[in-house]
């Protein structure tokens, strides 16, 4: 089986009945640019996220406008008439292009735009521990069903010593065969459970250095940006001591 992926369903077919503007509120301008851009930007950022299903209206005409609309992440569908119609097509069409229904989906309304890195890593990490709660399911079931085949050798080795008839030890072979199906599917479960939760722990990992990598990468640009201001106003003040020098002597 493909190892769990992560996907976004970002609902955004409405179209601002309530709202009463000459738009819906997902292309109302915040800061420069849209909600639905704002909040795009965030879910790209966060890197375990393989697509982004975008179910929009048939009638937007906004969308198109947008440079964010031809990102490679992102795939548009049609909306539906209620947020959750639009949900169902988002999640259809992660399936057409590949996703597994075993895979992780994030369902974030594109109108919530103040969604943060740590937001999405705290989801991430309460999805990862179910995960982990999973695997120790089958652990507590693998270990069950082992000490059930050992307590069954034990009574059909002290049977045989009292005396046994030929069904007794052919019902004793069929139930052995049963715990031992059942022990190897297990095992199989397991073994598919512990892959998915290292995959996903190696992502989140992945994602927290991305995310301080950026912050580095921003804390420079800030000292760069203040160490110039600092320099020009050096500069300014050199230029305005000399001036007044100069008027000094004269």
């Amino acid at each position: 089986m493909k190892k769990a992926s992560l996907y976004a369903v970002v609902p955004a077919a409405g179209i601002g009945t309530r709202m009463g503007a000459d738009r819906p509120k997902q292309y109302l301008m915040l800061q420069g640019k849209t909600i639905l851009e704002h909040t795009l930007e965030q879910l790209l950022q966060f890197s375990p996220i393989e697509k982004i299903a975008l179910p929009v209206s048939k009638n937007d005409t906004f969308l198109a406008k947008l440079s964010i609309a031809g990102h490679e992440t992102i795939v548009q569908c049609d909306g539906g008439k209620e947020r959750h119609h639009s949900v169902l097509n988002g999640l259809k069409t992660l399936l057409d292009i590949g996703a597994q229904r075993h895979d992780w989906v994030m369902v974030h309304d594109v109108a919530r735009p103040c969604i943060r890195q740590q937001d999405l890593e705290k989801l991430y990490q309460k999805a990862l521990a179910e995960q982990v709660q999973v695997e120790q399911q089958y652990r507590d079931r693998k270990q069950l069903m082992e000490e059930t085949l050992n307590h069954h050798h034990k009574d059909l080795d002290e049977a045989k010593t009292q005396g046994v008839t030929i069904n007794q030890l052919l019902m004793g072979d069929r139930f052995q065969e049963r715990i031992e199906r059942q022990l190897e599917l297990t095992q199989d479960q397991l073994n598919e459970q512990l892959d998915i939760v290292e995959l996903k722990r190696h992502e989140l990992t992945v994602a927290t250095q991305k995310k301080r990598v950026l912050e580095i990468l921003k804390e420079k640009e800030i000292k760069k940006f203040r160490d110039e201001t600092e320099r020009l106003e050096r500069l300014e003040a050199d230029e305005i001591a000399q001036n007044y020098r100069r008027y000094s002597y004269n």
